[in-house]
């Protein structure tokens, strides 16, 4: 995996990287990482990281395992790097 050059978090919630995102929070994080896959080209993302799932363009989605919180799993926050 290259290293990033930059990379964002954007909480699912609208105030805070609180609990774990269900309903509306969860959908918003499912359309954010699907918009950074559709945009991965133009964009040079490297990887997105959420709900406990990993997307590379070489590999397309995979399991990841944080430490088992919220945060470290990446059930309440999309994570995007890019190149």
């Amino acid at each position: 995996m290259s290293i990033p050059r930059a990379a964002c978090d954007f909480a699912a919630a609208v105030s805070d990287f609180g609990g774990e995102a269900t309903g509306a929070e969860k959908d918003y994080g499912n359309r954010l990482a699907a918009w950074a896959i559709a945009n991965a080209g133009p964009l040079d993302v490297l990887y997105v990281i959420w709900f406990k799932r990993i997307w590379m363009p070489s590999t397309g989605w995979r399991s990841y395992s944080g430490d088992g919180t919220p945060s470290g799993d990446h059930r309440n926050h999309v994570h995007i790097s890019v190149n």
